[in-house]
């Protein structure tokens, strides 16, 4: 899918964001209930973007409208110049610009890790060795060169969200959407989760979105943005 620039406006460096969010909303219960309310926010090509707040705060819902899994309110969502309401294939815009990381792994229990990396690509045009070598390539990266037929229910938890960043990469992202993608680990796996999440942004110039709860990892980030009662504050650089 080709983006076609639109009237996103650019960064202050004369760039234009990958993401640009003005005035988004989420309502529901016909207003009553304001998940997302009147967001404004740009996100710069390559940027690592921490996004927390309390519970309920609206952290989660934001990144679903980021990642097109909600139709905002109100408001408008530019990726890269293009907005999202003016993209007619919003499940083929997903599978091409975006990848997803969740804390519960959103992994099939019936499908081996290497099936589970392949997923966003079955259908497209690649040919079926690509897909497999792509997904074993991007394994062998997570350190599970030896894990590639296992199911997911032989895998630790560490492993399994290995797995899933592997699947969020294998169509070269422009963006990785990260929700508490350590937040169901102990803290040894968590950290090798993070660091394999933040080098291979740094290594691929991916821009990465992450809610989480952990200071230590908000730390790392070049900004934070909190989130309270639906709204957002930019922390600026690492919190």
């Amino acid at each position: 899918m080709k983006l076609v620039p639109q009237s996103a406006q650019p960064s202050p460096d004369g760039a234009t964001p990958i993401l640009d969010i003005r005035n988004v909303s989420l309502h529901f219960d016909e207003g009553r209930a304001k998940a997302v309310n009147g967001v404004d926010l740009r996100i710069a090509e390559g940027e690592f973007v921490a996004i927390d707040g309390p519970s309920g705060s609206g952290k989660s819902s934001l990144l679903n409208l980021i990642g097109a899994l909600d139709v905002p309110t109100c408001g408008e969502i530019y990726f890269r110049g293009q907005p999202y309401s003016g993209i007619a294939d919003m499940a083929l815009f997903r599978s091409r610009h975006i990848g997803f990381v969740f804390q519960t792994f959103n992994l099939i229990p019936t499908l081996s890790a290497l099936e589970n990396v392949m997923i966003p690509v079955l259908g497209h045009s690649w040919s079926a060795a690509r897909q497999r070598s792509k997904a074993a390539s991007l394994l062998s990266g997570m350190g599970l060169a030896d894990r590639l037929h296992c199911f997911p229910a032989t895998l630790s938890g560490g492993e399994r969200q290995r797995v899933a960043i592997a699947r969020s990469m294998i169509n070269d992202p422009g963006l990785i959407l990260a929700d508490e993608p350590t937040g169901s680990l102990d803290s040894v796996n968590a950290q090798q989760v993070l660091e394999l999440l933040i080098g291979s942004r740094e290594e691929r110039q991916i821009t990465l979105v992450m809610v989480t709860h952990d200071r230590s990892i908000s730390a790392r980030a070049d900004r934070v943005i909190h989130m309270h009662d639906g709204r957002n504050e930019s922390l600026g650089e690492g919190g």
